[in-house]
């Protein structure tokens, strides 16, 4: 189950440098690195040249928020693989700890229970766009970045404009050297966004993986408290040795509930960083998209742009929103299936067990970006009110001066 959820955004990781096969070693393992450390230099030499150009050559509004727009996504790029790079061995640790007790699936009984609740949850649609997502991200951010680099190439001129504006420690102003630097910046815009479109859909699956546990930690549940009435019903006179078994299974049961805890919080740590950096820039990204859309000819070349940039935005940010809000929502269930269980019909030990249990699963488990944006719909929302807003505003602008 987990390599089938995370193989496609792995696969997008391994083309853009992020992700070494485990089975590389030597000259396969050296060269991977040489290009991983290629792609990570070819960004940040991305995001240098674009600023010194803005800090050096900007001299109005406008060609402050051009700059801008082109940078922050590279910024953010930037950002998600020096987390990738950082923390691959313990997203790896993750991954792995899938595949092991008490992660793993035990029997076909709980083999069932994944296939009923994928037909059945009320998250069904989310499931149905979780088997798609990646491509569908990928198409997305291919055809806007496509749209984009045909609008940057379309401006491009010999020897002076290079499709991106960015000042560069040497005179490319020889053939060779122009399209030596223009090929360089369109490849690594290009790498940019297939960073984003991995790295998104990897913590959209991490999170789904999440989702699948604690319906498991359901059927589990219902599963134990089931056996325990069995066995009281055949053992009337509990014995120690008895009691003590009944006790086992709700102590595993606990156990399994804090090992997803602490999962789910352990894998949202490693993705946080960039994420919160993301949540920043994309906020940022939206009301510069928005100002530039204000202040270009309608139907323009550079309108269509930023406006493809402008969606490819907003939907970054509905996604990691939807990826751990789903995990917040599966664990406020949990609560529900722990108290619809038939605890009251176990003995009094056993329902003081319970009932700790469901107290502590009343906890909600939120995920924040930063220590101040919780990742839910509720985010996703205000931004989405702020940009329609902008929007209504910069297209009845546009209307009237047209």
């Amino acid at each position: 189950m987990t390599t089938a959820v995370l193989s496609h955004s792995i696969f997008i990781l391994t083309l853009v440098g992020l992700w070494r096969p485990i089975d590389w070693c030597g000259w396969k393992s050296l060269l991977y690195n040489s290009y991983t450390y290629f792609v990570a230099f070819s960004i940040f030499a991305f995001i240098l040249t674009e600023f010194v150009d803005i800090v050096t050559n900007s001299s109005s509004v406008n060609d402050l928020t051009n700059g801008l727009t082109k940078i922050m996504g590279q910024i953010g790029a930037f950002g998600k693989v020096v987390g990738i790079m950082l923390n691959r061995k313990m997203i790896l640790h993750g991954i792995k700890l899938l595949k092991l007790k008490p992660f793993k699936l035990e029997d076909q009984h709980e083999k069932n229970v994944l296939n009923k609740y994928i037909s059945i949850s009320k998250f069904k649609l989310y499931l149905i766009l979780k088997s798609y997502i990646t491509f569908f991200y990928l198409a997305v951010f291919t055809i806007g970045a496509s749209g984009i680099l045909s609008t940057q190439i379309s401006v491009m001129e010999f020897p002076d404009i290079l499709p991106y504006r960015a000042w560069f420690p040497y005179n490319y102003s020889k053939p060779i050297y122009f399209q030596t630097t223009a090929v360089f910046q369109l490849i690594t815009f290009f790498i940019g966004a297939y960073v984003h479109v991995a790295f998104d859909t990897l913590f959209l699956r991490m999170m789904f993986a999440v989702v699948v546990q604690i319906s498991v930690l359901e059927h589990r549940l219902e599963m134990i408290i089931s056996s325990i009435k069995k066995f009281v019903k055949n053992n009337i006179n509990l014995r120690t040795d008895h009691v003590n078994i009944c006790d086992m299974l709700i102590e595993e049961w606990v156990n399994y509930h804090n090992d997803v805890l602490r999962f789910s919080q352990s894998m949202y740590e490693l993705f946080s960083g960039s994420i919160f950096l993301q949540y920043c820039l994309s906020s940022t990204q939206i009301c510069v998209c928005v100002y530039t859309i204000s202040n270009v000819p309608f139907l323009s070349g550079v309108l269509m742009s930023e406006m493809v940039l402008l969606i490819g935005t907003i939907l970054q940010i509905f996604l990691l929103c939807i990826s751990a809000y789903q995990v917040t929502l599966k664990f406020d269930d949990l609560n529900y299936s722990v108290y619809n269980v038939d605890w009251f019909d176990l003995n009094t030990d056993h329902q003081k067990s319970i009932f700790i249990i469901i107290s502590k699963t009343m906890k909600p488990v939120v995920f924040k970006s930063g220590y101040f944006v919780t990742l839910s719909l509720d985010s996703f929302k205000q931004v989405s009110k702020l940009t329609v807003k902008k929007y209504l505003l910069t297209f009845n602008k546009l209307f009237i001066n047209s």
